[in-house]
């Protein structure tokens, strides 16, 4: 491998990178994600998988082996009354918020208080997609799937998503019905369009538009969701605050209601414990909307995660940083990319998370915050031999060597 990627080289950063615990286009685990993003020549990469954490500890110490600074995400949908009359980021659900946790140390284990809620994510979003497919089985019976034998055990962990459903069906339609026209004309009829033009898509188009008709707002199979549906947003964030991560808001493209007005939004967020943001470009529409909230968030300090997601085709690598879209926040976004490096590094090894009563204490401005956590992220990516080190000393004497490091790294400019 290439050196790794030193500070200030203008290199990109992908903190939005799924796995196939999730949904990952190319199906590659987290090690491979790791391997991928040195390869590509990546500052900094996250992993974030829907609804659990069993990628956080492989892609860690794939990174810390392949030289690369990481960290870990997740991703769910939680229920928040605060917008229960304003749709925000989950299209035609009002109350209904994608959001996430940045930057965990670690994927809980059934030895720590945090796993009960870890375990209780991932059997409802099983539950979800049980029902998902029961709805689906009763419509299209002719194609109808187990869940248990044809979607959940064919994934890792047993955590499928919607695309992974939707994957099946398709596959099993394959199997039914092989003959390829016979096959089309049983898609358009169900999608409502012409046979010719269902035959014509690329396979990844089709699966997008049978999610969106059968699944997604709107859908023949689509059941509103409401305050049972997902974990209550303050119960979320409360756990991601207790696993040393950092609670994240997920802006989708500002044009909803309740994304419309970015101080609003965050405002609301941060009563419940939003210490930063994550932003998916390819879903902004405006950009105007983007600067509106790219202002609001430098006003506010807060840590922001840009990333491609790679969970579906056509997708790029990684983002564009130096793009015109993007240009104005390179350095909102490597900066970001540090404080989640960072955090992972000083929750993992020194028991000072980001979002903690000891970085509370030493640093109250959260400017000042960033950029001690930033400074530690710009280190040169953490290899095994020293963090087995930081290990052995203990949390104390590991702040103590990662703050003279950050010092260091600030007076010398990397």
């Amino acid at each position: 491998m290439p050196a790794p990627v030193p500070p200030d080289a203008g290199a990109p950063v992908n903190m939005h990178l799924h796995t196939f615990f999730s949904f990952n286009i190319a199906g590659l685990s987290p090690s491979h994600v790791a391997l991928q993003a040195r390869e590509w020549g990546l500052y900094a990469a996250a992993t974030t998988d829907f609804d659990v954490l069993d990628a956080a500890d492989e892609f860690l110490e794939a990174a810390a082996v392949l030289g690369l600074r990481a960290a870990a995400h997740i991703e769910t949908r939680t229920y928040a009354p605060e917008f229960a009359a304003a749709e925000t980021n989950s299209p035609g659900e009002p109350g209904i918020c994608y959001v996430m946790g940045a930057a965990f140390p670690r994927t809980p284990r059934p030895d720590m208080p945090t796993f009960a809620l870890a375990q209780e994510l991932r059997a409802r979003a099983a539950a979800r997609n049980a029902d998902v497919v029961e709805r689906i089985n009763a419509l299209l019976p002719r194609i109808a799937l187990s869940y248990e034998q044809d979607v959940a055990a064919h994934t890792p962990g047993r955590s499928p998503t919607e695309r992974h459903i939707v994957r099946a069906y398709l596959a099993r339609a394959a199997q039914v019905l092989p003959d390829a026209q016979h096959r089309a004309a049983f898609w358009a009829d169900i999608l409502d369009q012409p046979a010719g033009t269902v035959a014509g898509l690329p396979h990844g188009a089709l699966q997008d538009l049978v999610r969106r008709r059968l699944i997604k707002h709107g859908g023949v199979a689509y059941q509103q969701p409401g305050p049972a549906s997902f974990p209550e947003i303050g119960v979320f964030f409360d756990w991601v605050r207790d696993s040393d991560a950092i609670p994240m808001a997920a802006w989708r493209d500002g044009t909803s209601r309740g994304e419309s007005d970015p101080a609003a939004w965050l405002d609301a967020l941060e009563v419940r414990g939003v210490a930063s943001v994550n932003v998916v470009p390819g879903l902004v529409t405006d950009p105007r909307r983007l600067q509106q909230l790219m202002a609001e968030v430098r006003r506010r300090h807060l840590p922001v995660g840009v990333g491609t997601e790679m969970n579906a085709d056509g997708l790029a690598d990684y983002d564009d940083l130096d793009s015109p879209l993007l240009a104005p926040y390179r350095d909102v976004f490597v900066t970001g990319a540090e404080v989640f490096v960072g955090h992972t590094i000083l929750a993992r090894y020194a028991a000072f998370p980001y979002c903690g009563a000891g970085a509370a204490a030493l640093y109250p401005d959260r400017a000042r915050r960033n950029e001690f956590f930033a400074a530690v992220g710009r280190l040169p990516p953490l290899g095994p031999d020293a963090a087995a080190e930081l290990t052995a000393v203990g949390p104390r004497a590991a702040l103590a060597h990662l703050r003279d490091a950050a010092r260091h790294t600030e007076r010398h400019g990397g």
